[in-house]
């Protein structure tokens, strides 16, 4: 019996992203999705070209098992105020499955949180979600630029 396909969407697409599908989700169905038309050429074979706000627009409810949002959060053009990360977070719990997860990865770093995430309205419908390799539901990376990833599962 073979791994379970998962569906998984990786925001933000650039050079560092460019051999994520061959070698972290060969085994599943890998979407990437960037607003930026010049960095399609570091995403999936299976590529939009769109904000994450406008992620319904695109997918059904439902459709992803994972969405991985590390380093667009806080970053230029991306999501950089509340109201953006509200519409970004609510398109992506309707997009997740049931009991589908939401990784989000940023800097806690001046300047590069631009709306603190308790200001984030649409997370409260996601659960704390505690990662059993790091036994936590958010982890401080050792860095100079304190990344933190932040691990969140969809309830109803």
């Amino acid at each position: 019996m073979g791994a379970i396909r998962k569906t998984v969407l990786f925001v933000g697409c650039g050079s560092y992203t460019a051999h994520y599908q061959r070698r972290y989700f060969a085994a599943h169905n890998y979407w990437t999705i960037d607003s930026d038309p010049t960095r399609r050429k570091f995403g999936a074979k299976q590529h939009v070209i769109a904000r994450l706000e406008e992620l319904g627009q695109y997918f059904p409810s439902g459709f992803f098992d994972l969405i991985i949002c590390n380093g667009v959060y806080g970053w230029g053009l991306k999501l950089n105020s509340a109201e953006d990360c509200d519409t970004a977070t609510s398109q992506c719990h309707s997009c997740l499955a049931d009991a589908g997860h939401l990784l989000l990865g940023w800097n806690d770093v001046p300047g590069r949180d631009p709306a603190p995430l308790t200001e984030v309205r649409s997370l409260s419908r996601f659960s704390e979600y505690s990662f059993r390799a790091f036994g936590t539901s958010r982890y401080l990376t050792d860095t100079p630029y304190r990344h933190t990833y932040c691990f969140y599962q969809k309830t109803n």
